[in-house]
């Protein structure tokens, strides 16, 4: 752990919220008038690579802290 507390680095976190972000984005057009039928697959390959993000970053901490 570092001396202020951090055990996962800060572009990891910024990382994980830029692609929550573009998760959520798309994921609010499934279904919508701009959905031309391809939204809900690309939501889907947003949220593997959020899920991908996530656990680097778990994998980061459980690393800082040993």
């Amino acid at each position: 752990m570092t001396a202020d507390g951090q055990i996962i680095p800060d572009i990891i976190i910024r990382e994980v919220m830029e692609q929550a972000q573009v998760f959520a984005s798309t994921y609010a057009l499934v279904g919508g008038r701009f959905d031309d039928g391809s939204k809900m697959q690309q939501s889907n390959d947003e949220k593997v690579e959020l899920e991908r993000l996530i656990r680097l970053a778990i994998w980061a901490g459980t690393k800082a802290e040993a």
